[in-house]
Formats: structure tokens, C-alpha cells, sequence
């Protein structure tokens, strides 16, 4: 391959390429070998006689003139498809992205977007969703969402990239004038209610039981769908509740909940992932939008 025989799709798949972890889940996501991948990459930076990626065995990151060679290729890209627009066919990518998620983002997650939105991409509009899993992963496959927050690794079709974020965990949480305090044994945590999860699926409504802890039954109380809902009644009863780390840091400052443990029982644990549909937003929106991301989880180290 020479310069000369470039096509855009080659400078598409660079573009791409530093959204995924490592060579193997970019050839996953375009359904390819990764050593044909690898080839492809290889003879790219022989044609232009750079090396845009170092590799390793902790994946791939750019070179410092790969960094500048992707954003020119940034620039030239968005010139093609600005040129497509001016003939009245659609732009790349839209100026609105649409935010997707449960509860636990207003809280949380949402001022550090608006603010990474606001410094860095003021030009694009932002819509935020909270909708269930089941209908998020319908719109997610018919490309109708940008983003996606989810604590499952979801998987919406070939045109979404997905980055973990790191760990949440879950607290039970009480009203801080609750007689439970600290670590208590599970006989006297059973004596009180915990709130349960109610979901609608495919029109049908689902209460699930409480989950035993140490194999014994627990006194369930009101159902909620999600979080936001938990912390209010939690907030306004002496029901306990399982939140996640990210929707209670403000409650926890301000003394109006407290966490407890009971003894014997492991935190639970979730992975939080963050989908991003590649049509749908530019590579400076992606960086922002993770970068804000990560910026929010690292907060979670503090509590």
C-alpha cells in the first residue's frame, strides 16, 4: 500500500481505532481476524511512514505523532461528511446526543457531563433517558440512543464501543435517625423492612422476592424500580435500602442517611459500563464524555 492508495474508509478505521482497549476488541467489533487487522494497521503506517500505535500487552495507545496524525484525520474526515451535508445528505454525526440511564446518573454522573459539555462541546445539545434495560437495549439496537450507562455489558450491535469504568458499591442505607447503626447482626436487621425491586416486562409487572442474607428470610416493604425511588423511601421511612455508592454521597455529607453493614455479609459489587454508538458521537464528544466519566468514579475512591 502507498499514500496514494489511501481510501477514507482506511482513515475511518484509524479514526475508530482509539476508542477500543486493544486490537482484539476492535477486530471483535468489526467481526474481522485480529491478525488481519494488525496487518491493515501495520501497512496504514508504512503507507504514510509513521507509527500511530505502540502495543502491548496492556492494549494500544498512540504514538506522539499518531496523536497529531488522528486529529488531522479528524479534521479531514469532518470536512468530507460537512461536504456531504452541504448536499443535503445527512452530517456524520448529530449535535444532539442522547444520554441513557437509570436513576443513578442524575445524581451523580449528570453535573459532570453538563460541565464537560459546557467547557469543551457547547455546540451539541444534550437529552437525557431513564429508561428499563429492556427498552434500553430495544433503542440502543435501533440506533436511536447516543449513550448508554449500564451496570451489564450490554450488547447493542456493531456500531457501539463499550468502556468499563470501573467498580460501584452497593450500601444498605437507613435514615439517620433509623435504630440500626453500623455493623448489626442479622437478627436484628430482619426485624425491620427492606425494600424490594418491582420492574415491568413485556407488560407484565415483576416483584421479585428478597434476596435471603445468610439464609434467612427478610420482612419485605415497598417495591421500587429504581434508585431514585429507593432513596426516598428510605429517606421518608425506616425501611432499609441497597444503594448504589454513586446516588447517596450527598445524603451522606449532609447526615441525612447513614450506611450500615451486617456482619458477615460481602459488599456487593458491580462494574459500570458506558456505551457509546460510534456514528453517533465525534471522537472529541467521546473523549470528553469519558474522560467527565472517570473524573465522577474516581470520587467514589473517597467514601
Amino acid at each position: 500500500m502507498t499514500l496514494e492508495n489511501l481510501k477514507i474508509k482506511d482513515l475511518h478505521l484509524l479514526s475508530q481505532m482509539e476508542r477500543f482497549e486493544s486490537m482484539r476488541s476492535y477486530a471483535r467489533h468489526l467481526d474481522i481476524e485480529p491478525q488481519n487487522l494488525s496487518k491493515k494497521i501495520k501497512d496504514i503506517e508504512k503507507a504514510i511512514r509513521t507509527k500511530l500505535f505502540e502495543r502491548s500487552t496492556h492494549g494500544i495507545t498512540l504514538t506522539p505523532h499518531g496523536q497529531i496524525v488522528i486529529e488531522k484525520i479528524h479534521r479531514i474526515l469532518n470536512e468530507i461528511y460537512n461536504l456531504d451535508h452541504s448536499q443535503n445528505q445527512p452530517h456524520h454525526f448529530s449535535k444532539e446526543i442522547t444520554v441513557c440511564s437509570r436513576g443513578y446518573l442524575v445524581d451523580f454522573l449528570c453535573p459532570y457531563l453538563i460541565k464537560a459539555f459546557k467547557t469543551q462541546i457547547s455546540d451539541t445539545r444534550l437529552q437525557f433517558l431513564d429508561l428499563s434495560p429492556e427498552t434500553t437495549e430495544m433503542a440502543g439496537r435501533k440506533n436511536q440512543l447516543s449513550l448508554v450507562y449500564s451496570y451489564n455489558d450490554i450488547q447493542l450491535g456493531k456500531n457501539w464501543t463499550h468502556d468499563k469504568l470501573g467498580k460501584v458499591q452497593f450500601h444498605y442505607v437507613v435514615k439517620n435517625d433509623h435504630p440500626l447503626e453500623g455493623a448489626v447482626d442479622i437478627r436484628d436487621a430482619k426485624k425491620h423492612k427492606f425494600i424490594g425491586f418491582v420492574y415491568l416486562e413485556k407488560n407484565k409487572l415483576i416483584s421479585p422476592a428478597l434476596s435471603k442474607i445468610k439464609g434467612v428470610d427478610l420482612i419485605k416493604g415497598f417495591d421500587a424500580e429504581t434508585s431514585v425511588y429507593t432513596k426516598q423511601i428510605v429517606l421518608n421511612t425506616h425501611q432499609v435500602g441497597l444503594l448504589p455508592s454513586m446516588t447517596i454521597q450527598n445524603e451522606l455529607n449532609m447526615g441525612d442517611l447513614k450506611v450500615i453493614t451486617i456482619k458477615g455479609q460481602k459488599t456487593l459489587t458491580r462494574t459500570l459500563y458506558m456505551h457509546t454508538h460510534l456514528d453517533k458521537v465525534s471522537s472529541t464528544a467521546y473523549k470528553a464524555i469519558k474522560k467527565a466519566s472517570l473524573k465522577a468514579m474516581s470520587l467514589l475512591d473517597q467514601y
